[in-house]
């Protein structure tokens, strides 16, 4: 999935919702019936791994409608975006392919100081400032990447990760941003209801 593409509708989380609705239609589409399915049985999820990743899914096939979901189903899925993104290719990925001001990098962002991260709110906090700094050299990467996987793209990406920008970042990173997927479970499981109304 080129995540690039992906358009949310809305430049700002949404304010703190009270209590989420209960929504009185029944799930239509495929993707509102997995969602469901998953957030229903995760009290009895046995492979956390296997549920995070399911889950990742079912909020990225809904994305355009997220406008509804509640600040907390943002900063999970925000937070996990972000995640994927810098262990599959590393902090450049993640503002290459998302974009440094996106609503993603702000999910994230305000996902990990609301959810109790400090040590990942402030890696990322860092990682934003030297992505400011690059700003210039990220968006030609990124302009280079918009077309197919060439291997100009692929150059210019590794081109740029050989500047070592984000490397000590990335280390910390490692060990003080990402969520396990046993975290992850449970804050399914805590916010249940919220998930339960998108």
């Amino acid at each position: 999935m080129q995540w690039a593409m992906v358009q949310a509708k809305k430049k700002t989380a949404p304010k703190k919702k009270s209590a989420p609705k209960k929504s009185a239609k029944k799930a239509s589409t495929a993707a509102q019936r997995q969602l469901a399915r998953l957030v229903a049985g995760v009290s009895k999820v046995k492979d956390a791994a296997a549920f995070c990743d399911e889950l990742f899914v079912a909020l990225a096939e809904r994305i355009s409608e997220l406008d509804a979901a509640d600040e907390v189903v943002l900063y999970y899925l925000g937070t996990q975006l972000l995640e994927h993104e810098v262990s599959k290719g590393g902090f450049a990925q993640a503002f290459i392919n998302l974009g440094v001001d996106s609503q993603f990098i702000e999910w994230a962002r305000d996902g990990y100081k609301a959810l109790a991260k400090p040590k990942a709110a402030a890696i990322l906090k860092e990682a934003l400032a030297l992505a400011k700094k690059d700003a210039s050299k990220l968006r030609e990467v990124a302009k280079i990447a918009k077309g197919a996987k060439t291997a100009r793209a692929v150059d210019a990406y590794i081109a740029y990760r050989q500047l070592g920008t984000f490397s000590a970042l990335e280390d910390r990173a490692e060990a003080d941003m990402f969520f396990s997927n046993k975290a992850r479970l449970a804050l399914v499981k805590k916010y249940q209801a919220h998930f339960a109304a998108l």
